[in-house]
């Protein structure tokens, strides 16, 4: 569940810099999923309690739980901008305009370097500085990718990291860096 929080917040964050439908559409989909897993903890423990030694030890959980479906319910209110098409809050605006980070959307370039590569092979976040959170192969999403996972032509990656790391993923990932204009 804590990875799970984690991704929602990251694609959330995305979402907003993309102004990305889709990924505010996914975060809809890991909060939903979230709704399920606390279900499912909560079941559990319930379960468990009776064979427990000092069932006080098993409230952590139940916290744990529903710390992790606020933030999923935070992360899924953090879309609601880009769902309904309106312009971020002034202060939203402001404080995505001061971060020292940046969140990258690119797409694993057929024969590029990254094309049938792991992760860990990349050294990704050596390399770049950029932390891989998704990747999006055909409509099916990898949240928070192992060093093991394969990158493959056609795959979309959702990264974050500081600006200087932008043009290196991108080159990795066999794009061309977009010029800014000044």
């Amino acid at each position: 569940m804590k990875d799970l929080a984690e991704a929602a917040v990251a694609l959330a964050y995305a979402s907003i810099l993309f102004n990305n439908r889709t990924l505010a559409a996914e975060v809809g989909v890991l909060e939903a999923r979230s709704d399920v897993l606390q279900d499912e903890l909560e079941s559990w423990v319930l379960r468990a309690a009776p064979e427990a030694r000092n069932v006080d030890e098993l409230r952590g959980l139940f916290r744990l739980a529903s710390a992790s479906e606020s933030i999923c319910d935070a992360a899924r209110d953090m879309t609601w901008y880009v769902e309904h098409g309106e312009p971020l809050h002034p202060v939203v605006q402001m404080a995505l305009e001061e971060t020292e980070e940046t969140s990258v959307e690119t797409v694993v370039q057929p024969g590029s370097p990254a094309d049938g590569r792991s992760l860990k092979e990349l050294q990704v976040e050596t390399e770049t500085g950029m932390f891989v959170l998704a990747i999006q192969r055909g409509p099916r999403w990898v949240y928070r990718p192992r060093g093991t996972s394969v990158l493959r032509g056609g795959d979309r990656l959702i990264s974050i990291g500081p600006e200087e790391g932008e043009e290196e993923l991108i080159a990795l990932c066999g794009e061309q860096p977009v010029p800014v204009e000044t």
